[in-house]
């Protein structure tokens, strides 16, 4: 049942603006959370068109240097929070695609034990969130998430062939921050899956930090990890 939750990862919930340069626009450095030690690096290269992105290509990299995954966005479903997807885990020898076909969405699942292909029938499609569009679900709503302190959605699971109803709710704000609580909709089902916790800047509307389930597994476990966000175009930041 965690695996449902994969992919609001870290990848993904990212509050952008502003224009594209040849160096990412946004990097988040992973850390374990029972260690401390700093995991992988994520390096974000966003392509907007009036003000929207069309496209985000995400490079996952070891401390050293040495990409292991790589996960192409691209905006062309004509649905706003359902991009069509190409993700690639070198270490795990993993291809995920994703593309929507008619009311469908289907991915093919390419790795050492399988290939196959799921098909999650979008009854709502409009008000469907899948992957990193999550940002764009977020900052579209901000206002309503501040107002109401809540927000529901369904949300496309990664290769489970499904969406399952979620909700973001306010935990706590200060130091001018937001921090926000994310999870299955179902009581019953939260049992099984660990929440998210999220933490936005109330001015700028950018996550700036990240702890949960990732896309990654590992030995047939799921990876958390603790992200942190710096954005190119801050001026205090380059």
């Amino acid at each position: 049942m965690r695996f449902i939750t994969a992919t609001l990862l870290a990848t993904c919930l990212l509050l952008v603006a502003g224009p594209v340069f040849a160096n990412w626009t946004i990097r988040g450095e992973a850390f374990d959370p029972d260690t401390g030690d700093l995991d992988y690096i994520e390096l974000h290269y966003l392509t907007f068109e009036d003000d929207r992105i069309v496209e985000r290509r995400v490079d996952y990299e070891r401390p050293d240097g040495e990409r292991f995954a790589r996960k192409v966005l691209r905006y062309d479903t004509g649905l706003p929070y359902v991009p069509s997807l190409d993700w690639e885990d070198l270490e795990a020898d993993t291809r995920i695609t994703g593309r929507l076909n008619g009311g469908r969405y289907e991915q093919r699942i390419l790795d050492p034990q399988r290939d196959e292909t799921e098909r999650a029938r979008l009854s709502n499609p409009e008000q469907v969130v899948f992957d990193a569009a999550f940002d764009q679900y977020i900052a579209d709503n901000f206002d309503q998430l501040l107002e109401q302190g809540r927000l529901d959605f369904d949300f496309l699971s990664l290769s489970a062939g499904r969406t399952y109803s979620f909700r973001i709710e306010e935990s706590a704000q200060e130091d001018g921050r937001l921090v926000l609580d994310v999870g299955l909709s179902s009581a019953l089902l939260r049992w099984f899956v660990d929440d998210l916790e999220l933490e936005y800047d109330l001015e700028s509307r950018r996550l700036l930090r990240f702890s949960g389930i990732t896309n990654f597994r590992r030995d047939g476990d799921l990876v958390n990890s603790d992200i942190f966000y710096e954005y190119a175009n801050d001026p205090e930041e380059r």
